[in-house]
């Protein structure tokens, strides 16, 4: 398993810093898969990276590309057109220290989207379901049902029965 760093799209041909956003890059006999640590609604199970074409999972349809000296991960939902960019990375084995500084950006900048709201996120059997700021967002089968939670009580409930958290 070799770790690497991915930058994260940031809208058309923009793109985070390195070591933004972490991968790993699996090798099984002869086959080269990419596995996510976590990239939100994305992923669960490992992608090709030598497969030219879609791979859909999840209700998404998931490419990896090589376009010059990087590889693209694309996504669109089945129902959808075009696929959207979400992060590119190139192979270079990287160790988990090089990651340290967009690690502390994320936990303490005001410019970091993680400082801004809770969030909080997790794969379920049918989707996935999360807490964001004041929302909470179960998606299931790829259709989306969002909640306003207006009080603190109910954020703290939506924690506890989704997430087994209890503050």
């Amino acid at each position: 398993v070799d770790i690497v760093s991915a930058e994260v799209s940031l809208g058309e041909s923009e793109f985070g810093p390195p070591f933004d956003h972490m991968v790993l890059l699996v090798f099984v006999g002869q086959q080269r898969l990419l596995a996510d640590v976590g990239f939100g609604d994305s992923f669960l199970d490992p992608l090709l990276m030598e497969h030219e074409g879609e791979q859909p999972q999840d209700g998404a349809i998931y490419e990896v590309r090589c376009e010059d000296t990087w590889y693209v991960v694309a996504r669109r939902l089945a129902n959808e057109g075009r696929p959207a960019t979400s992060f590119r990375f190139q192979t270079k084995p990287r160790q988990v220290s090089e990651f340290e500084d967009m690690c502390h950006f994320h936990q303490t900048s005001p410019e970091s989207h993680f400082t801004r709201k809770d969030i909080c996120s997790r794969a379920t059997e049918m989707g996935r379901t999360t807490i964001s700021g004041a929302h909470l967002i179960e998606t299931r089968a790829g259709v989306r049902l969002v909640t306003e939670l207006t009080d603190d009580e109910q954020r703290r409930s939506a924690l506890e029965v989704h997430f087994g958290i209890s503050l």
